[in-house]
């Protein structure tokens, strides 16, 4: 763990190939866990919102973080106007990153989307990721490592599917990628196609940093035990296999990461965006909060898998 003033930081995206498998509200529960492990030091976590076509990280914080904040599309376009295919002046936001980030007074710090206006919309179909990154291929690592300077974490809260947004935050900016999967055919047939695409991108890319994957099973049902383990089986089997074949393993064992990641589906927390990890008791085993606290802990370690220090 970061523990240290002068420690580096670790930007974790969290990333799903399908929507509806709870990312965000793993974002500020993991997040706020976080923040409070590295509060002692003084250090804080940088929570952003770069799903931009469905923000919806903001509302995890609505006592802090105003329709009126300028965020993320608002930074970029007020310092990358010739990536804007259509620029209104009315429409971009502050130079500076601070003066787009929203601090709480959890330890917390919130970049949201944008600007929630009617200017919004238009703003984010406007921008050229890829004429970011042609223009200024630079941007984002000096976005990253300025970002880096001032945070024990980041996580991204990325966008679902394929796309120049996803591939920002899934290939180019993060350490450490959450994928979260439901149980069904297609996240298991998307994870399987894009993974490799991630890495492969990572790999030809001039960022000498690994990037690491670690699965994490989304809103199982405990009610329907038996295609729960079928599922499970069938998704610990596909992430060996990518694991052996991207990263070079002889084996790979993930029963006990999928066994200590799994966030269960708890219906009454599909109504609404809650922090739930400072609501609920610690040490109840089936809680939320006790899966949050599990993931938030596994993010921790090197690999998700038993590495060679753990042999030894």
């Amino acid at each position: 763990m970061n523990s240290s003033p002068n420690a580096a930081c670790e930007v974790i995206s969290f990333y799903s190939y399908k929507g509806g498998v709870g990312r965000s509200m793993a974002v500020a529960n993991v997040g706020r866990l976080l923040a409070n492990q590295v509060s002692q030091a003084g250090r804080r976590v940088l929570l952003i919102d770069w799903d931009l076509e469905a923000p919806g990280l903001a509302q995890y914080f609505p006592r802090y973080v105003a329709d009126s904040a300028s965020g993320l599309i608002n930074f970029f376009a007020g310092n990358y106007p010739d990536c804007l295919r259509e620029y209104s002046p009315d429409s971009v936001g502050p130079s500076k990153l601070e003066d787009s980030i929203v601090q709480t007074t959890d330890g917390v710090d919130v970049f949201p989307a944008g600007r929630q206006d009617a200017t919004y919309p238009g703003l984010v179909s406007s921008f050229n990721w890829r004429e970011l990154v042609r223009l200024h291929p630079e941007a984002l690592t000096e976005f990253r490592l300025e970002l880096s300077k001032k945070y024990a974490y980041i996580l991204i809260d990325s966008r679902t599917g394929v796309s120049d947004i996803s591939g920002i935050s899934t290939g180019i900016l993060p350490d450490k990628l959450v994928t979260l999967f439901a149980p069904n055919q297609q996240n298991l047939a998307g994870l399987r196609r894009v993974v490799p695409q991630i890495l492969s991108f990572r790999r030809t890319s001039s960022d000498e940093r690994p990037l690491t994957i670690f699965p994490v099973p989304s809103r199982f049902d405990a009610m329907d035990l038996n295609r729960h383990q079928s599922y499970m089986i069938d998704f610990r089997d596909l992430f060996c296999e990518l694991f052996k074949e991207q990263y070079g393993l002889e084996s790979v064992d993930l029963e006990e990461h999928f066994n200590e990641t799994l966030l269960p589906y708890v219906p009454t927390y599909s109504y609404g965006e809650r922090i739930v990890v400072m609501r609920e008791e610690p040490d109840y085993p089936g809680s939320l909060r006790a899966a949050y606290t599990r993931l938030a802990n596994r993010l921790q370690r090197h690999v998700p898998w038993r590495d060679a220090d753990e042999l030894a």
